[in-house]
């Protein structure tokens, strides 16, 4: 699976080039990329939840023994 910058910059290129502006019928629309893209966006949110929470959980381990430690 190609990378989102990839993707992006692949959207980017397609809407900026200098060709004449042409309709935007069914041949133009991909409708793959996008869908490739939303789903690399949710697998991101996923990937970046889980380090948000073994990182939490890692703070709240550190908290309970300096809490054990003091006591």
């Amino acid at each position: 699976m190609p990378s989102p910058r990839s993707l992006i910059s692949r959207c980017w290129t397609r809407t900026n080039s200098n060709d004449p502006p042409r309709s935007l019928g069914p041949e133009r629309f991909d409708a793959g990329l996008y869908v490739r893209l939303f789903l690399g966006f949710i697998v991101d949110a996923i990937i970046l939840f889980a380090i948000a929470i073994v990182a939490a959980a890692a703070a709240g381990v550190a908290l309970g023994l300096l809490y054990l430690r003091k006591r």
